[in-house]
């Protein structure tokens, strides 16, 4: 192999080094840039189920609110018809 062969043959070999290098930082980033998505992720995830469970919470304590108007009404409907046929009677 000649001197210029030999020659060109290194410079081959850093050019190469220096691409997978620098493909190599770009992986790096990447990665950086994968975890700290995941992390503001998992962190908007985290709230939205915080705010999913004060939503439950809420939605179960007005069908419980419902629940017991509902049956005081039934409760007070029978006196309110005593009521009104005794007012009938008058």
């Amino acid at each position: 192999m000649s001197s210029a062969h030999w020659q060109d043959y290194q410079d081959f070999l850093r050019r190469l080094d220096t691409a997978v290098n620098a493909q190599q930082q770009i992986v790096r980033d990447c990665e950086r840039n994968l975890e700290i998505h995941r992390q503001r992720w998992m962190a908007k995830r985290q709230r939205l189920q915080s705010l999913e469970r004060v939503l439950e919470k809420y939605e179960t304590e007005d069908q419980i609110h419902e629940a017991r108007r509902e049956q005081k009404r039934l409760d007070e409907l029978p006196k309110s018809r005593a009521t009104g046929f005794a007012a009938d009677d008058d």
